[in-house]
């Protein structure tokens, strides 16, 4: 699992390849001609934006403050590591984001 601290929620995400090649995902990991590429449901928005919050916060409490992959941004780079304030948020979103009701299955 790439690491989710870098990441935008929503959208595609195109990524380029050193020989040229390109990948394509929509906000939930599906490539180009899977089933359900490019749909999307507003009834999962809120628990989606949730949950995508809670994992970053459970990612930086298990891997620190070091960067397990870095995000290339509107012409710029994450840093390797986060300062300790951007950390601490990070800390504070598993908590904040935390389930409070059980799907329906």
């Amino acid at each position: 699992m790439p690491d989710p601290r870098g990441v935008e929620y929503g959208g595609q995400i195109l990524i380029g390849h050193k020989d040229g090649t390109a990948s394509a995902f929509d906000e939930y990991g599906r490539r180009p001609g899977q089933e359900g590429f490019k749909e999307f449901d507003k009834s999962g928005v809120e628990e989606d934006w949730n949950t995508f919050h809670r994992f970053q916060g459970e990612f930086a409490r298990l891997f620190g403050r070091y960067r397990r992959g870095r995000a290339f941004n509107i012409m710029r780079i994450d840093n390797e590591r986060d300062d300790e304030e951007y950390h601490k948020y990070h800390l504070n979103l598993e908590n904040e984001y935390k389930k409070t009701k059980k799907r329906k299955q």
